[in-house]
Order: C-alpha cells, then structure tokens, then sequence
C-alpha cells in the first residue's frame, strides 16, 4: 500500500481508506475533484488537501492505482469539465505516461479505443513534453481522427475549445467510462489491478 507523506508522517490516519484497509477510490476522487474546484475558484491550495497530497504519492509509485484513480475521477465529473479534464489529463495521467510509459501505454491504449469520454482526455494531453516519442505516437494514433481538447484550429496551441469539441464535453460529462469498459471489475483488469 503507497501512503502519503501527510498520512506517513503527519499523523493523518489515512483518509483514502476505506475500514478494511483498501483505497477507497470514490472518496479519493470526490475529495481531489472538490480540491480543484477550490484551487479554481481560491486561485490557492485549500488548508487541508489530503486528496491532492494522496494521489501525487500515488502518480509517483503506483501507476495502475493512479489510472484507475482517473477512471474514477473522470466519471465523478460532471460540470467544468474542460478545466477538470485538462487537469487529470497534465497531472496524473501524463505523469503515469511520463514515469511509466512502457507499463502503462497498454491500457491506456486499451481504455482510449474503448472509451470516448477517455479520449477526450487523452486528447487534452497536447504536447510529448517529457514522453517518449514512441509512447506519444502511439497515444496520437488512438486520436487519429480526434482534435485536441483545446484545439481552436488557428494556433493549434489551446486559445479555446471548438464548437463541436465543446457539444460533445458536455455529452460526454453524461456518460461513463466504466459503462465503456463493461463495469469496474473489467476495468480493474485492463489497468491490472486484479
């Protein structure tokens, strides 16, 4: 079990546990998503961010808790969900795509092809940055005929969401990707959990 330096050595008795012991991934995600929406809307990090704290641990040392931690979290959203989207998609999952890529590129593969709401993550990952060429080839590959979350069609660079990339974020805030996935339990197994 990964613990966090609050939970480590800070006394913090693990607030992403559930009573057995196990990481309670609906608590994590609904905590994080209310940790971005008070940096939002506080321009600063709230007093207490556990959640935020938990899943930096988490993204650094356990890639698979992590992305199953993003399938949670991006089936919890349900407004804002360019801002909450682009934020997943340069923290955690980029890091995981990052620090583990040849590990992780599988399932993420696997998720993208299977998932739209997934892609549309995926596709708020704009640029390779610190990926490996390979890993970001294959990541544009399940994006072939998808433009970019932030695509505006002028610069390329994110100046706004176009029409019909915003249409179909405020479709997709209704749908869920473990419906996608055929339910948690087949989740688990794709991001090898199980």
């Amino acid at each position: 079990m990964i613990y966090c330096y609050d939970c480590r050595f800070e006394n913090r008795a693990t607030p992403c546990l559930d009573a057995q012991g196990r990481r309670d991934f609906d608590k994590l995600a609904a905590a994080y998503i209310d940790e971005l929406r008070a940096r939002r809307t506080a321009g600063t990090a709230p007093l207490d961010s556990w959640a935020w704290e938990c899943v930096n641990e988490l993204e650094h040392a356990d890639p698979r808790s992590t992305l199953f931690f993003v399938l949670v979290a991006l089936d919890k959203l349900t407004t804002d969900i360019r801002h909450f989207v682009a934020m997943l998609a340069a923290g955690p999952l980029l890091t995981i795509l990052v620090n583990f890529a040849d590990d992780m590129i599988g399932p993420v593969e696997v998720i993208g092809r299977k998932s739209p709401k997934f892609r549309l993550l995926l596709s708020a990952i704009l640029g390779q940055g610190r990926m490996k060429a390979e890993i970001f080839a294959r990541l544009r590959a399940v994006l072939a005929h998808e433009p970019s979350l932030d695509e505006d069609g002028a610069s390329g660079s994110g100046s706004g969401l176009a029409a019909a990339r915003e249409r179909e974020a405020r479709t997709l805030v209704c749908t869920r990707v473990f419906d996608d996935l055929g339910g948690r339990a087949a989740a688990a197994t794709i991001v090898g959990l199980t």
